[in-house]
């Protein structure tokens, strides 16, 4: 599912949720929180807020793997490195690399620190594995 999807059934589900707090609180209102109905609209409510908070965990790593390789690819062109040349470089295999450069996967936290003191050694400047993930 594309961000852009995400974004749409978060909104749906957040207007969902917002139709069962008004159930919920006229229910409420009239005694009738011990009903099925009750007890489902409250279990669905939660769900939905389940969901809502998954799919921002999910964008939030699809943004990291973005950036991750957003800055792999500008420290290897700054260097003047070819995908061949990171791959003499770090050791990893240049399908990996490829795959962390276009934010399709997300490297190890070793494999960061590879690409960070490969990047450091050439460029003569401090760079960590946190610089990657900024």
């Amino acid at each position: 599912m594309s961000q852009e999807e995400q974004i749409k059934l978060q909104k749906v589900w957040a207007v969902e949720i917002e139709v069962l707090e008004r159930k919920l609180r006229l229910w409420s209102e009239y005694g009738a929180q011990g009903s099925p109905r009750f007890r489902q609209a409250v279990e669905r409510k939660q769900l939905l807020e389940s969901e809502i908070e998954n799919s921002k965990k999910l964008q939030e790593m699809e943004l990291a793997k973005f950036r991750i390789g957003k800055n792999i690819d500008k420290l290897r062109k700054e260097c003047g490195w070819s995908f061949d040349k990171l791959r003499d470089e770090t050791g990893i295999d240049k399908k990996r690399i490829l795959s962390h450069a276009h934010g399709k996967s997300s490297p190890t936290p070793r494999l960061l620190r590879e690409y960070a003191q490969a990047f450091a050694r050439e460029l003569n400047r401090p760079i960590t594995a946190n610089n990657l993930e900024e």
